[in-house]
């Protein structure tokens, strides 16, 4: 009659643990990811309020000017108020820069929205890109190194999406 052992083989644990090493590695791989598109998924969200606020500010017509965001580096943007009524911003005394927000860290505006001036102006809350009314604006903002992109549109008649 032979003993049988009640256990596992060497081979056996060395598999299993491959096996778990593995996986755990996917997991917290995945998770980094999921980690910068959640980021990048809040910076859109936020910089949308930004946009409905000013857009709730111009409709309210407060100060009986526009509002908006301008665009002035790949990684901030200003809420201003034009407070000459030229539909745009102005890099001077005429505007009046509300506050000045900043991207998360590795996240980026497009190179085609540096500059960009985006405002909605009372009483309909119409919008002006760059001094020009009714026109739509494409914000984009994407991750460094990255593939994962967010796009923002806002219609000539204040519709944002994205």
């Amino acid at each position: 009659m032979t003993q049988k052992s009640i256990g596992f083989t060497l081979i056996e644990m060395l598999l299993t643990l491959a096996i778990l090493t593995l996986l755990a590695g996917l997991v917290l791989g995945y998770s980094r990811s999921a980690e910068k598109t959640n980021t990048l998924k809040r910076m859109a969200d936020k910089l949308v309020s930004d946009l409905r606020r000013c857009q709730s500010l111009a409709l309210s017509s407060e100060g009986g000017t526009g509002w908006g965001i301008y665009i002035n580096s790949q990684t901030s943007y200003q809420i201003f108020r034009d407070k000459n009524n030229n539909h745009n911003f102005d890099n001077d005394d005429n505007d009046e820069i509300i506050s000045t927000e900043s991207l998360e860290t590795g996240i980026q505006f497009e190179d085609s929205n540096i500059s960009t001036s985006i405002l909605f102006f009372p009483p309909l809350a119409e919008v002006s890109v760059n001094g020009n009314n009714n026109q739509e604006a494409h914000i984009g903002l994407h991750l460094t190194g990255g593939t994962a992109t967010r796009s923002i549109t806002i219609t000539s008649f204040g519709s944002i999406s994205y």
